[in-house]
């Protein structure tokens, strides 16, 4: 995956993805200088993009993330699945499962976080 300056039209840094990886969906943190990716390997990675080191890899689910927000603290993260909803604490080495909120949408489209909830669009 390629970071880029696109004001300068320069590439900051390559991060490395797995080879036969696919990266799904990006989120960058709006609270801290962090980035979340959701992979065909099942799995969330954190990356923090002053240092260009990998925070916290989640372990393997059964389904792929198809997309990402973060909550209002910056620390959590919501990951859209075709089955609903995982949250989860990705801000340490070791991420914690927080909840799942099983909604069976097969088509996500889209989802955002904001303080007063958690918004879907199919």
């Amino acid at each position: 995956m390629k970071l880029w300056d696109i004001r300068q039209n320069r590439l900051i840094k390559d991060l490395y993805v797995a080879e036969q990886t696919a990266v799904n969906c990006v989120e960058f943190n709006p609270f801290c200088v962090t980035i979340a990716y959701g992979s065909s390997d099942k799995t969330l990675k954190h990356w923090d993009l002053e240092r260009f080191e990998l925070i916290s890899t989640t372990p393997m689910d059964k389904l792929p993330a198809t997309k990402l927000a973060f909550d209002f603290t910056g620390k959590n993260i919501f990951v859209g699945t075709n089955e609903g909803f995982k949250y989860w604490m990705i801000d340490d080495e070791r991420p914690e499962f927080i909840d799942m909120f099983e909604v069976g949408w097969n088509n996500l489209q889209d989802f955002v976080y904001k303080e007063e909830g958690l918004y879907g669009i199919l």
